[in-house]
């Protein structure tokens, strides 16, 4: 019998975008349970949340809709459904992923049977405007990237390994044993704007503080819906314009490198150069004069 599965996601301001989602949530294996964290919104979701309790209710899945009055931010608002969640494996996703029925069962079959924790993450394919999900694996399976950067610790997500390897980390959408959570594990709460590098924090603090080991399984893919519907009006983290969202990818970037020295000296590589690589990659002379003449334009 397969693990009983928890899904858990935040949500904020996307109730249309959610409302395209959860539907693929539901022939996960093991499916049991489904912690929503509604974390602030202003937005109306009460005709998305009535539609899921009735499919749930019918499935005999669990569906725990949490409330926040105010907006917390996505790692607090994951810590909060973390304390919610009873199933044996816990599934950290975003309000924006399709998850194909077969996802959870991929990443469990190729999950590597260890004596230690281990934390298992598909693809992530990012679909274009008007791209079906068919033409945008076939995309992405042509793309010879490497699926991690340790130069930068950046992930190119869509990149096909054709096997299973481990990494430092996977991306957001992750398929996580509870017991890491039960132990204490926890998102930190430290990072501000669009949050990046909080789903980053705690698959290195899994390795470091708890030996698990993180794999990537490549023949498991989701898929980030496409930008005018997933950003059509600027909910989730993408509430400011290109330099907003820069400095905070900067900002946390120099905040993660701080908090997990020791574990990034363990992989042979110096945080310095870590971030000055990111800086490098996305903010090149080249990039800037760009932005700024388009912006005059």
């Amino acid at each position: 019998m397969a693990p009983t599965l928890t899904i858990l996601a935040p949500t904020h301001d996307r109730p249309e975008v959610l409302a395209r989602v959860w539907p693929t949530w539901m022939e996960q294996q093991g499916l049991a349970e489904i912690v929503i964290v509604d974390d602030g919104s202003t937005q109306d979701y009460r005709e998305v949340f009535r539609e899921m309790s009735e499919v749930c209710t019918a499935r005999s899945v669990s569906l725990k809709v949490l409330r926040c009055d105010e907006r917390l931010g996505a790692p607090a608002a994951k810590n909060l459904g973390l304390n919610h969640c009873t199933s044996q494996e816990i599934l950290t996703t975003d309000d924006d992923i399709l998850l194909p029925n077969s996802m959870v069962a991929f990443c469990r079959e190729e999950r590597p049977q260890l004596t230690t924790p281990v934390i298992v993450g598909p693809r992530v394919i990012y679909l274009r405007d008007g791209e079906t999900e068919e033409a945008a694996l076939a995309r992405a399976n042509q793309d010879t990237s490497e699926f991690f950067n340790y130069r930068s610790l950046t992930l190119t997500p869509w990149v096909n390994t054709d096997t299973v390897q481990a990494f430092p980390f996977v991306t957001a959408v992750a398929l996580w044993p509870a017991e890491l959570f039960k132990r204490g594990l926890r998102y930190y709460e430290g990072y501000g704007g669009n949050g990046y590098r909080e789903e980053t924090d705690p698959q290195l603090a899994a390795g470091s503080d708890y030996s698990a080991l993180v794999f990537l399984a490549p023949h498991a893919v989701c898929f980030h819906l496409s930008p005018s519907m997933a950003y059509a009006k600027r909910g989730g983290q993408r509430r400011g314009n290109r330099l907003w969202f820069e400095f905070w990818v900067h900002y946390n970037n120099a905040i993660f490198l701080a908090r997990n020295r020791d574990a990034i000296k363990k992989l042979g590589l110096n945080g310095y150069s870590c971030w000055t690589s990111l800086v490098r990659d996305r903010l090149g002379m080249k990039k800037i004069i760009k932005y700024i003449l388009g912006k005059i334009k």
